[in-house]
């Protein structure tokens, strides 16, 4: 599955920093096209979920464009049609699809604005069926479902952040990757009428067993474990490599903001 740059709506945040968002469409052979966003041309939303260890917290934005009768090309017919990639100062800080049939337009006039909603990628994973990796169901590793898993969304992430708390040795992480020795049969993915789970749902039952929340955050994809305060495993988006780092933490009570006259009242407890 080839994607290629097809549109770019540029624009300028209130922050004052520079977005795009970048259309890609499936098995594409020309050059790009820029297009003009209205007024208020993305919005970003993360799905809200009030319980903590929530297994897969998804994510979603909307897009207005400002244009005329071409702009239905946009129009979907299936989930990975259209991939949307948005990039700001350079970087890529969100990547999913256009959902299909799914966008409003205004006909009572010759130029009018479409709105298009779009989902990200670990969302179309809902509407795949979980295909064996090998000719039959069989014993896999949990890093050979986690590779398969982030392959079948077709994700642009910047990288895939996984919690480094696995290993033989309790005092110390061990470099060993644990999750190429730990094994599962796929037949767990199939019915008693041989139906199969869809990439979403066996990602979702994985995450259960990890105690993982797995997230799109920032252009990154992330497993977190709420629980584990330690470092991280920051691997490439085909696990292939990686670096470890430990996350950093921010001091609300010194974090800035836009405006003038604003407090933030501090309760106790």
């Amino acid at each position: 599955m080839s994607h290629k740059l097809k549109y770019i709506i540029p624009f300028k945040s209130i922050l004052n920093n520079s977005v795009e968002v970048h259309f890609l469409l499936r098995d594409y052979k020309g050059s790009p096209v820029e297009l003009k966003g209205t007024g208020e041309p993305l919005t970003l939303s993360i799905d809200d979920d009030d319980f903590l260890y929530t297994p897969i917290r998804t994510s979603s934005c909307k897009i207005n464009i400002f244009g005329s009768d071409y702009l239905q090309e946009l129009f979907s017919t299936d989930y990975t049609q259209w991939k949307i990639n948005i990039i700001r100062n350079k970087s890529l800080v969100w990547t999913g699809y256009i959902k299909p049939e799914i966008y409003t337009q205004d006909y009572t006039s010759d130029k009018f604005e479409l709105n298009i909603e779009a989902v990200s990628a670990l969302s179309v994973l809902e509407n795949m069926e979980y295909t064996p990796l090998k000719d039959e169901a069989n014993f896999i590793t949990v890093w050979e479902l986690l590779k398969s898993l982030i392959s079948q969304s077709g994700g642009d992430w910047n990288s895939v952040y996984i919690p480094e708390v696995y290993g033989r040795d309790r005092a110390k992480v061990s470099s060993e990757n644990i999750f190429e020795l730990l094994e599962l049969s796929e037949v767990n993915f199939f019915d008693e009428e041989d139906q199969a789970m869809n990439y979403l749902e066996v990602l979702e039952e994985l995450c259960k067993i990890l105690n993982w929340t797995v997230t799109d955050w920032n252009g990154d994809l992330f497993f977190c474990d709420i629980d584990h305060k330690g470092t991280y495993r920051k691997y490439n988006r085909t696990l292939s490599s990686y670096s470890t780092l430990t996350p950093t933490e921010t001091n609300v009570q010194a974090l800035t903001f836009r405006g003038g006259n604003q407090t933030l009242d501090r309760l106790g407890g």
